[in-house]
């Protein structure tokens, strides 16, 4: 960094003087009598001002009795970051120049080229060189401002560095393939429940990749004490194939658990027991035998119809193996048009259209909520007292 600074000293005058636009160099021994004004950064943690033998230190008497003073000098910030956003994060450093010495009744800074007071030395490309991850943003507050101080108020100038990642690496490297790998996951909504390898592999092998993947970034991203963007939206991720999933499983549940079972036995009841027959029979009974038989087949035709709606709810798909009993209406209902679509359950169907709603609505308060975070420009400046 290159520091400008210029001062009115009124005691210093030359025999000839100076035209307007020249200078006079002075020498290490005049300056070394002339006082300069003490500068101060605050939050600084190491300042030099010679970098090994490119030092630049001049002194030099302007036109109207101003001193100028040029010094290169390195300066290391403490900056606290702030990498919860990640990989949206917009980082702030703010630099206050100050003479903590002299109180604003004594010294007052302002900036002497208020059109373009700070600036880079070189090409500003050479920035973003340094920092590849970052657009560097050089800034600074219009106006001083004071700044209490154990000798008093003192008056302070404030110069701001923005570092705003970019988000394009992440993109294409972590927000593209979660996302890809999310829309595969639907695929298997169109694959029959009946196909239970391949529909467990696309699932699986997808939650795998994207665990794999959120481990992988997590190792590489910055430390941070919270919870980080990247990490919501990875999560997020695997919460949406977890739960194709777990769709899946429920289906599993439905086509080889207890409401097989009861379908098996709503089957055989209407193959046994006819309608009519039971009518027939119920009546030539006696009336104690006949009101606990119809105690039982109430309460035996209750708990099928229950199981049946049941099932009925959960899947409108044929069993890959036929019923005995029930493979001639399950005929006659192929044949007569109604159906079950070649063998697609209903929950799949309304999965197929659930899982990407609920994704496009959920990427839409993702990125409005992080990409206004990245644009806002973070400047604060005290007022001036």
């Amino acid at each position: 960094m290159v520091l400008y600074r210029r001062w009115l000293e009124p005691r210093v005058s030359l025999q000839q003087p100076l035209e307007p636009g020249r200078y006079y160099a002075l020498e290490p021994r005049d300056s070394a009598l002339l006082w300069t004004p003490d500068l101060y950064v605050m939050g600084v943690r190491h300042f030099s001002s010679r970098d090994d033998e490119m030092a630049v230190r001049h002194l030099r008497l302007l036109y109207g009795g101003y001193l100028e003073h040029i010094i290169r000098a390195t300066i290391v910030m403490k900056c606290s970051f702030d990498f919860r956003p990640y990989p949206f994060d917009v980082q702030e450093c703010n630099m206050d120049f100050m003479s903590p010495l002299q109180t604003t009744e004594e010294q007052r800074f302002s900036w002497y080229d208020e059109a373009r007071p700070v600036g880079f030395y070189s090409r500003p490309q050479a920035a973003s060189q340094l920092l590849p991850q970052y657009e560097v943003v050089l800034t600074h507050c219009p106006a001083a401002f004071t700044t209490p101080h154990v000798s008093g108020n003192v008056s302070s100038l404030r110069l701001w560095l923005l570092l705003r990642r970019d988000v394009r690496a992440p993109l294409l490297e972590l927000y593209l393939p979660t996302g890809l790998f999310v829309c595969m996951s639907w695929g298997s909504f169109l694959v029959r429940p009946a196909m239970v390898p391949g529909r467990m592999v696309l699932l699986v092998t997808t939650l795998l990749s994207l665990v794999t993947l959120f481990e992988s970034s997590r190792s590489t991203a910055p430390p941070s004490q919270g919870v980080k963007s990247l990490d919501v939206w990875q999560l997020s991720c695997i919460v949406f194939v977890f739960l194709a999933l777990v769709e899946y499983a429920a289906i599993l549940y439905c086509l080889r658990g207890p409401f097989r079972q009861h379908r098996h036995a709503w089957a055989s009841t209407v193959r046994v027991v006819p309608s009519s027959a039971t009518t027939h029979r119920t009546s030539a009974t006696p009336k104690a035998k006949s009101g606990s038989a119809n105690g039982r087949t109430r309460k035996l035709s209750w708990r099928v119809r229950s199981a049946a709606r049941r099932l009925h709810r959960c899947l409108r798909v044929r069993s890959t193996t036929p019923t005995p009993g029930v493979a001639e209406a399950g005929a006659g209902s192929s044949a007569g048009g109604g159906g079950d679509s070649g063998g697609w359950c209903l929950q799949d169907r309304v999965a197929l259209v659930a899982f990407p709603v609920c994704f496009l609505v959920f990427n839409v308060a993702y990125w409005s909520a992080h990409l206004s975070i990245h644009q806002k420009e973070r400047i604060a400046c005290k007022p001036t007292a």
